[in-house]
């Protein structure tokens, strides 16, 4: 019998509709259709994740975001505990976030880890002499977890990948068994030679999307990543129907993000014959950039654009990292970067671009100014950029009835 799950929810298709039911139903196992797992939450139900995995083998879908909601005490491996024998169902979709597959520790429960750190804590406090002892019996795995992994589950059938937060050892021993493999999201601080290698070493993609975080004030030394565009499209190009390059902003001055020149998009014009979705970072200062616009345009296949725009968190000083909320966005006080984005220039822009597009018409432009969050962080420690509150969203379409009339809508503020 599947424990109690508190934070999973399982969504089955069948006939084309969605419907949503627990794990804990013994039912579900046996539908037709394809089934989810999407999981958020700070590792406490690993265990009954692990059970629905090894008892539903109908589930293709597995999504798996874990995070810490407070302060963690001591080390406490995020990773399923394996048992010999056991077997994950072949699936076609998988985003990991914050799994820990370079561990090679059998997991405690947060609770009695908590304890065990504790007492530690209190002895060394009072002087008195520690010694290494393992109350409940920790264990470790002579392999890692990717390894205990990859026992339990056939990786040639994934379609469909999401990594965040993982580590490198994932980059280093997969790149060569994922050959189902063409939909990619990478999401990380930089990009080392490890997720390079992997990127030109999985089959040639029809989706590719990198998300760079943006350097901590602390981190200022830090380099900005060049995205290696002539090497992505050199293996990927003759594939790629999407591809998404963001790095967030840095409210660092002399940190400002990287952008693509004229001459990069042209070679990606030339190299991707099958482009029709593409988003990017894009640079202003004062004014549009017309010639990457320009440039853009040119790509005969596209019909779906998002810009990516800095809101200018670098052009203010800034104490300590700590910002209090500020609902009013764009309208309130600056300064940001120029031109300021709104409502009409959004549908203005729309209009424009629509104008110069060269082929297939543009249907959907997608403008996003500073790094807007659709779900603002709700955590106990809460310590908001600039940005947060000031960013904003503007998503803009043809009416579908008509197939002429434009449509854009702000998402954020009021």
């Amino acid at each position: 019998m599947l424990p109690r799950l508190l934070k999973i929810t399982c969504f089955a298709y069948v006939a084309g509709a969605a419907n949503v039911s627990s794990i804990s139903n013994p039912s579900l196992c046996t539908r037709p259709g394809k089934t989810a797992i999407s999981y958020r939450g700070d590792g406490e139900d690993l265990p009954s994740i692990y059970e629905a995995l090894t008892t539903c083998h109908n589930i293709t879908s597995l999504e798996l975001e874990l995070y810490s909601s407070g302060c963690v005490v001591g080390e406490y491996p995020w990773v399923f505990d394996f048992k010999a024998g056991d077997r994950f169902p072949a699936l076609k979709r998988l985003e990991v976030d914050g799994y820990d597959f370079e561990s090679r520790t059998k997991p405690l429960r947060p609770a009695r880890k908590w304890i065990e750190d504790l007492f530690d804590g209190v002895q060394e406090f009072l002087g008195w002499e520690t010694t290494t002892y393992d109350v409940y019996g920790l264990k470790s795995y002579e392999e890692p977890s990717l390894e205990e992994w990859r026992k339990a589950m056939d990786f040639t059938r994934i379609e469909e990948l999401r990594l965040s937060s993982i580590g490198i050892l994932f980059y280093e021993r997969m790149k060569h068994e994922l050959p189902s493999l063409h939909t990619l999201t990478l999401e990380s601080a930089q990009l080392p030679s490890e997720i390079l290698d992997f990127i030109q070493n999985v089959p040639p993609l029809e989706s590719l999307s990198i998300h760079l975080y943006a350097p901590y004030p602390y981190d200022e030394d830090r380099n900005r990543t060049q995205f290696p565009l002539s090497d992505i499209i050199e293996r990927h190009g003759s594939e790629l129907r999407s591809l998404q390059l963001h790095q967030g902003e840095s409210d660092v001055p002399g940190l400002r993000r990287p952008m693509l020149s004229t001459t990069q998009i042209a070679e990606m014009r030339a190299s991707c014959p099958n482009l029709v979705d593409l988003g990017l970072d894009i640079d202003r200062n004062g004014t549009w950039p017309v010639e990457i616009f320009d440039a853009i345009v040119s790509i005969p296949t596209l019909q779906s654009l998002s810009l990516i725009l800095e809101i200018g968190a670098d052009l203010h000083e800034h104490d300590g990292g700590l910002y209090s909320y500020n609902p009013e966005g764009l309208d309130g006080e600056g300064p940001f970067r120029e031109p300021r984005m709104s409502l009409s220039a959004s549908e203005a822009l729309f209009a424009d671009l629509r104008k110069r597009k060269v082929g297939a018409e543009l249907q959907y432009l997608n403008v996003t100014v500073g790094d807007y969050m659709e779900i603002p962080y709700s955590g106990p420690l809460y310590f908001p950029n600039w940005e947060e509150g000031r960013a904003r969203k503007f998503v803009c379409a043809i009416r579908s009835e008509d197939g002429e009339t434009l449509r854009c809508k702000k998402l954020g503020g009021s």
